[in-house]
């Protein structure tokens, strides 16, 4: 049998083979349980971002026909970075929002308003995305849970990045709307922004555009539906610094955090000059390739547990952070602190 219950794709699967239950979660972030003797589907819960992976815990000792009844908890992991825990054997929503007077009958009440008979025609699983299953119930389905019982906070996943044209540094915005600058050659964020800075340069840009006569807001500003937020678009225009510098390197955000890739073809073609890295004390002409700097901060620390064994005891490495000439002439990769390159 096929059961036409979601509105979207399925991406999560859990099922209690004791009690019978099939527990399913997709892109719609509902969450449904479904008898598959009975064919009577509840709607457990909703997240607010597509379900991706889930593991549901039965009662011990349960009667099989129990439905959602035998299920005790449930773990949900969506396209978000946090967890969150479902606690079913609490009292479901409308027993809280009634101040709980209902007991076991406002329970009850509350499951046969938010079940369903999951429906196997197939005319209705073609028309399930349009709301015209044949088994479901005019009335709006709610779930027996509106708001978990724990979260395990997750660090927020990027979601936009663009390289500046240093080649060197990469603006990010994750999904708390938090904007920082990166820097390739340490790995560390070298700056975060505050809200307040960030609409103050772009009202400072827009300024500066008007008193030059350009029009405002024909490339800038919001799309024909006035619902586009392209504030991290202008905030990079606004810092994107005016030079041309080599490709060397490629970013990606597809696991939620920077992954920077460096091909062979590529990586040792950009180089820039040390005063530009903010060293002191070195010769105006001092240039560095990122690339080779990148790549012996990556093998830094295997490089020295190789040779540990050959190095003779009076002899001592030279102090993190200090410069000292490769056999190229250029500066080594410990002045450029690669404390995140040699770790990520």
């Amino acid at each position: 049998n096929t059961f036409s219950i979601h509105k979207d794709s399925v991406w999560a699967l859990d099922f209690d083979e004791l009690h019978g239950q099939i527990v399913s979660g997709g892109r719609d972030g509902q969450v449904f349980c479904t008898s598959a003797s009975g064919k009577l589907s509840t709607l457990l819960f909703e997240e607010e971002n597509p379900v991706l992976s889930l593991a549901v815990r039965g009662k011990d000792g349960s009667n099989p026909s129990a439905g959602s009844d035998a299920l005790k908890s449930a773990w949900s992991a969506t396209s978000s970075s946090s967890i969150h825990y479902w606690d079913l054997t609490q009292p479901s929503s409308s027993d809280r929002e009634g101040g709980g007077g209902g007991g076991k009958s406002g329970s009850y009440r509350e499951r046969r308003h938010s079940s369903f008979v999951a429906s196997t025609s197939p005319f209705s699983i073609k028309h399930s995305s349009l709301g015209k299953s044949a088994g479901r119930s005019k009335a709006e389905v709610t779930p027996l849970q509106r708001t978990p019982t724990l979260t395990i906070a997750g660090v927020p996943a990027i979601v936009k990045h663009e390289i500046l044209s240093n080649r060197r540094e990469i603006l990010t915005e994750d999904t708390s709307g938090a904007i920082c600058l990166w820097n390739v050659l340490t790995g560390a964020v070298e700056k975060r922004f505050s809200a307040a800075e960030v609409q103050e340069a772009i009202a400072e840009a827009a300024e500066g555009e008007e008193s030059d006569g350009a029009p405002v807001g024909e490339n800038g500003g919001e799309d024909k539906e006035g619902k586009k937020d392209n504030r991290f678009e202008k905030f990079f225009e606004c810092i994107n610094p005016e030079v041309t510098v080599s490709s060397w390197f490629n970013a990606d955000k597809r696991l939620g955090k920077l992954s920077i890739h460096m091909e062979p073809k590529q990586c040792f073609s950009a180089e820039v000059y040390a005063t530009d890295l903010g060293i002191q004390d070195v010769s105006d002409e001092l240039k560095f390739n990122m690339g080779q700097q990148v790549a012996c901060s990556l093998f830094h620390g295997w490089q020295e547990r190789r040779e540990g064994e050959d190095a003779s005891p009076s002899s001592s490495p030279p102090a993190k952070g200090t410069p000292s000439s490769s056999p190229r002439g250029k500066l080594s990769a410990a002045a450029l602190e690669p404390s995140l390159c040699t770790s990520r």
